[in-house]
């Protein structure tokens, strides 16, 4: 999940690299500060919702993505809060702007789990 974070990092660059700077990361390397947080939200994710159940189905694995994405996208979201206040969120541009990074992030997390669970399910039936 790192990897995709990275890369829809990448591909809203426009968008994250000005959020980096408004809320006072280092902006030589962003998209791997932004995605750093996929690492520990997406293991932690991945052993509540398939692993500890067992669950090597498409569906979970999905769902895992989902939730590590959009867990990651509202801790970033909290520190830009945390920055510059809730009534930056009210402003209509501001809480576009962070409505499609989520809605991104949301899609690529789906996406993305589709090929680790069939990587999974492989795993296990071997």
């Amino acid at each position: 999940m790192f990897i995709c974070a990275t890369v829809v990092g990448l591909v809203l660059s426009d968008i994250l690299s000005l959020f980096t700077e408004v809320i006072s990361l280092s902006t030589a390397y962003w998209p791997i500060i932004v995605a750093s947080p996929a690492f520990v939200i997406g293991a932690v994710v991945w052993w509540v919702i398939v692993e500890r159940r067992a669950l090597y189905t498409y569906f979970p694995g999905a769902l895992f993505g989902l939730t590590t994405a959009l867990v990651t996208g509202i801790l970033w979201t909290t520190q830009f809060i945390r920055v510059w206040g809730f009534e930056m969120v009210l402003v209509p541009e501001v809480a576009l702007l962070i409505a499609i990074v989520l809605g991104v992030a949301a899609i690529a997390g789906v996406f993305t789990s589709v090929p680790l669970m069939y990587a999974r399910r492989r795993s296990s039936s071997s």
